[in-house]
């Protein structure tokens, strides 16, 4: 999974970047093994939001190099809350056995 954030290239927008890139998005295919949970908009129009999910990240290059020339991104890729605990809680219990052991043979 993954978290955009984007903002227009060239702020502020003209009205003829805006136009461009909405007929880009209403037009253009979705990209293969890519699908999209949410796309949201900043109120003050200065980018926005994607939240996607693909087991291909040359389909994320494929993505972002489609609005290139509308906008700049972040992309982070991010895994939902609990997978995120678990992987942190196993990491800190193994860092704890790794210093214990180091601890009790100098």
């Amino acid at each position: 999974m993954y978290v955009v954030t984007w903002q227009w290239a060239k702020a502020p927008a003209s009205a003829e970047q805006t136009k461009q890139a909405n007929e880009m998005f209403s037009r253009k295919k979705p990209t293969p093994g890519l699908t999209y949970i949410q796309v949201l908009g900043r109120i003050d129009h200065h980018g926005g939001f994607a939240v996607f999910e693909t087991n291909d990240p040359t389909a994320v290059i494929k993505e972002a190099a489609m609005f290139q020339p509308y906008f700049e991104y972040e992309i982070y890729p991010v895994v939902e809350i609990g997978a995120f605990q678990q992987a942190s809680i196993q990491a800190s219990t193994e860092h704890a056995s790794i210093v214990a052991t180091r601890s009790s043979n100098p």
